[in-house]
């Protein structure tokens, strides 16, 4: 079967991604407001917490989602991708800001991803998905616009959600 996904490029997976992901709050307020008490508000306390949200997420999408993808070892150290869309090429980095992940550090380690996450065979685009609902983030416009990058190979974005 060949998907519609991967003829259309990774940079329409990354708009797709950023439409679906920008609606997380409403989606968690929906189940928050509820009065359904056997279809509970997930609890997002940890970056554990929102990959298993996340990973349920991309499989409504995507039929191979692969968790922890290994990218090959460098300088002595190997890295795991989040996920990987395989389909399309899409590598996926998920952050949750705490009181000591800041604007600077964030962006120094979504640096030292993007520069390992490339070695990847599969990898054509990263996508970064911040959740800040803590607001730890001074400026989050100001790092989606520093680091995403459509034109370069791969192509880069990041997503910053409150």
């Amino acid at each position: 079967m060949h998907s519609l996904h991967a003829v259309l490029g990774p940079t329409h997976v990354l708009d797709e991604l950023t439409a679906v992901l920008r609606r997380l709050p409403e989606y968690l307020d929906v189940l928050r407001r509820s009065n359904n008490p056997r279809v509970p508000a997930p609890s997002i306390e940890h970056e554990a917490d929102l990959q298993v949200l996340l990973h349920a997420l991309l499989r409504l999408h995507y039929d191979d989602v692969r968790p922890e993808d290994p990218v090959s070892q460098h300088a002595g150290g190997g890295s795991r991708v989040d996920f990987l869309l395989r389909e399309t090429g899409v590598v996926i980095e998920t952050k949750m800001t705490r009181p000591t992940l800041t604007d600077r550090k964030l962006g120094e380690e979504l640096s030292v991803d993007w520069n390992r996450y490339p070695r990847h065979p599969d990898c054509r685009a990263i996508l970064a998905f911040v959740y800040d609902p803590g607001r730890h983030l001074a400026n989050p416009s100001a790092l989606e616009h520093d680091l995403s990058q459509d034109e370069r190979s791969p192509a880069t974005r990041v997503v910053v959600v409150r």
